[in-house]
């Protein structure tokens, strides 16, 4: 690039952004940003502008990562996604318990874990002292179960892939876990939390998301290929009574 197109190629960046914010804080109609522009005739100009004003990501509820843990347990909860194990969610996947689930690429999986807010069950690997912060990391932490909630961060949440390995059952992580989730996706904590949904084919987990979040059962689906029939439910936390 040469120098004269260099300076007037941050000319025009300047010109475009200059006029960006005046927009923003002056109200300017776009009548008149077209006018401006159609008088320069400078159309690569106004693509920029267009871009640049399109590409400006709208602000974003964000939820810091959290951790759960019990007194005196070697689990722990955490929806921190750098502790998520692929191999070990994948190698769930690939057992019977999980009718649903089968394994994916790890690429693929890792899209689909970190593209969510994903709540790992841990089994802590290493001894902590009582003097520090409780810091796991993913070398000390085993991922023995999984939950994992698609959403906006804001107004929705589908939640899926739950489990936590057989080996583990009736040490009441289960419910725990779901009560991490349910902490997070509150009203209290989402308050513009439209709908949390779900699909599952246990008869008994009806009744214990339904006492969780509220659910309610408001449609089958038919699934011949996993041999039994799945519910949809579905809960508003903030629904006017």
């Amino acid at each position: 690039m040469t120098h004269d197109k260099h300076n007037n190629y941050l000319e025009q960046l300047n010109v475009h952004g200059y006029l960006r914010n005046h927009l923003n804080t002056q109200k300017l109609p776009s009548f008149r940003v077209l006018t401006y522009f159609e008088n320069l005739q400078n159309l690569r100009l106004f693509a920029h502008y267009i871009s640049a004003v399109m590409s400006a990501a709208p602000p974003t509820a964000t939820t810091a990562p959290r951790t759960w843990t019990r007194p005196n347990s070697e689990f722990f909860i955490s929806n921190d996604p750098s502790l998520l194990s692929i191999k070990a969610v994948n190698e769930a996947f690939a057992q019977d318990f999980l009718y649903w689930g089968k394994p994916f690429p790890e690429e693929v999986l890792h899209q689909m874990l970190h593209s969510s807010m994903s709540f790992g069950v841990y089994k802590d690997r290493q001894a902590q002292s009582v003097c520090e912060p409780f810091a796991p990391t993913a070398e000390s932490a085993e991922q023995i179960g999984l939950a994992r909630m698609v959403t906006d961060g804001t107004t929705f949440g589908y939640l899926s892939d739950v489990y936590v390995l057989p080996e583990y059952q009736g040490h009441g992580l289960g419910r725990w876990l779901m009560n991490c989730v349910s902490e997070v996706f509150s009203k209290e904590n989402m308050p513009y939390l439209r709908r949390i949904m779900l699909l599952t084919g246990d008869k008994r987990m009806q009744e214990f998301y339904a006492k969780v979040f509220g659910m309610q059962v408001i449609a089958h689906e038919r699934r011949p290929d996993i041999g039994q029939d799945l519910v949809f439910m579905c809960a508003r936390p903030n629904a006017k009574s």
